[in-house]
């Protein structure tokens, strides 16, 4: 029989989600260490699956399937195929792809000529090679009820080992006089249910023989059954759940997907809302920790009505809620944060957002990044998003202390103060500059004045800092200085008014309270405004 691929090619393929009557499972191999960024190359879908009577389990062989891409997902993916199972009522199928994820639609029909269909769905994230199980338990034509070994199986029965399965006979008999297991990797056993541990992962052809004897006088009667079994030390899922502006789903947005990967976080999918249901999903992801960003599209009549929320209901990534991801989901709602503005003064704030190289040369303009607006107290109160070209606006501003936040996942933001008055009722000259681990913002308009200021305070010492952070100055003269500690999420946790800060004098403030982490102190005077970054 001429197949695609060969259980030889599967030797080493992992993950098993059981196969039962009817069921759809998704396996995936997990053979080297890979970047979840995916692959640029050509992808393979290993396409396995058995029909078989819903009646007694056997085995259909030389029935027709049709295997066809799904454009809901992938409009540009174009498949067509037909397949037959075999003796042991299996088809194959590989399928070749650039996409890194994507859907098919495996159909067939009955004996009266009914369409069952099941859609699958796949992801490169974690390999070059995807292995799919999609099984049909379909009605046949009436026959008399003959004998058929059957089984179905549980992987890791007491919890404790991945690798064990338990295997429990379903054979349509009272009278079998023998059992015969064969497990595919060299072990057999003859109990009823056996419980065995497969010593490496891979694909395994598991069969199950049965004899048969209603009457001591009777001729024996053997039947065989083989299911393909896939053991793998990996799990994968899917995730969903729902995105609400208010009372209503979500019209026009995206969610973003973020795996937490040694105290990085890596962007692995984005999915589209543009239906009434305001539901997103993200299918066969691997064990792991995860974030969820929810955002609205320009287009959407709600854009910047409502804010860009992490799951949580959280404006930023350092306080969003981390999913712990071990088993199928669809209750991850988000609840998008409404913009609480309530101000029609003067004021105008705007800039430009961009990605910056390790000497501050502009790489790109940010487009979509989310600006928020604070004020003194720390309420977010005001929203805006970037456009191409990374500029950014926020209008009818009150005259007000404020502080502006560019919410960048995974990069720690140091918040920028800004102060609207009657002589400043505008800043125009606004730069965001997103590096690797930070993003920084300054303001164009600095007098040479402000300018002496932060040139007069050293850097924060010792860093990381432990009991206490101290900072150096060289003001030529007696300053009251204001001096804050912010967090990574752009809190104040420590505030300190210094009275005629003397020429030269040490800052020191005490640390040894707050938790550790990325921090800024903050110092400002009646010159300007200086933050400086440590570590705690």
């Amino acid at each position: 029989m001429n197949l695609d691929f060969t259980y030889k090619s599967f030797k080493n393929l992992r993950l098993l989600l059981p196969i039962s009557l009817v069921m759809i499972g998704i396996l995936i191999q997990f053979p080297k260490c890979v970047s979840s960024q995916g692959y640029m190359g050509k992808n393979k879908v290993f396409l396995i699956g058995q029909v078989v009577n819903e009646l007694n389990g056997a085995p259909i062989k030389g029935h027709k399937l049709i295997i066809e891409a799904d454009s809901t997902h992938e409009p540009s993916f174009n498949y067509y195929k037909v397949v037959y199972t075999d003796d042991e009522g299996y088809y194959y199928d590989t399928i070749q792809t650039y996409n890194l994820k994507g859907s098919l639609i495996v159909s067939t029909n009955d004996y009266q000529n009914i369409t069952y269909d099941t859609t699958i769905f796949y992801r490169f994230n974690w390999s070059e090679d995807n292995i799919i199980f999609a099984n049909f338990a379909l009605p046949t034509a009436p026959i008399p009820v003959i004998y058929q070994a059957n089984f179905y199986y549980v992987r890791n029965p007491n919890g404790n080992n991945e690798q064990e399965y338990k295997f429990i006979d379903i054979t349509n008999s009272q009278d079998i006089i023998s059992y015969e297991w064969d497990f595919g990797d060299g072990t057999i056993s003859h109990e009823q249910n056996p419980t065995h541990i497969f010593a490496s992962p891979g694909l395994n052809r598991v069969s199950l023989k049965v004899e048969i004897q209603s009457s001591p006088t009777s001729k024996p009667y053997i039947s065989n059954l083989v299911k393909v079994i896939n053991v793998t030390f990996t799990n994968y899922f899917h995730m969903g759940g729902h995105v609400f502006t208010g009372y209503f789903p979500i019209d026009i947005g995206h969610a973003y997907l973020y795996k937490i990967e040694n105290n990085e976080l890596i962007l692995i999918d984005t999915a589209i809302f543009n239906d009434s249901l305001g539901f997103y999903l993200f299918y066969q992801l691997i064990e792991g920790d995860y974030l969820v960003k929810a955002d609205l599209d320009p287009s959407s009549e709600f854009f910047n009505v409502f804010m860009c929320t992490y799951y949580g209901n959280k404006l930023h990534w350092t306080e969003a809620d981390t999913i712990h991801h071990q088993s199928t989901s669809f209750e991850y709602d988000i609840n998008l944060m409404p913009n609480e503005k309530s101000m029609a003064g003067p004021g105008l704030l705007a800039g430009n957002i961009n990605y910056v190289s390790g000497g501050d040369e502009i790489i790109s303009p940010a487009e979509n990044i989310s600006i928020i607006l604070y004020d003194s107290d720390n309420n977010a109160i005001d929203i805006c998003h970037s456009n191409e070209n990374g500029q950014f606006e926020l209008e009818d501003l009150d005259m007000n202390i404020y502080y502006l936040f560019a919410e960048v996942t995974g990069k720690y933001t140091v918040p920028l103060y800004v102060e609207l008055n009657g002589t400043n009722t505008s800043v125009t000259k606004i730069e965001f500059a997103i590096n690797e681990n930070t993003v920084t913002g300054t303001i164009g308009y600095a007098s040479v004045h402000e300018n002496d200021f932060d040139l007069s305070f050293d850097h924060v010492y010792p860093n990381p800092v432990h009991n206490f952070a101290k900072i150096d100055h060289h003001l030529q003269d007696g300053s009251q200085l204001q001096v804050s500690i912010i967090d990574a999420s752009g809190r104040t946790v420590y505030t300190k008014n210094i009275e005629n800060q003397p020429f030269n004098e040490s800052i020191r403030i005490p640390v040894s309270s707050i938790p550790p982490g990325i921090y800024f102190m903050r110092i400002s005077g009646k010159d300007g405004i200086v933050t400086r970054k440590f570590i705690k």
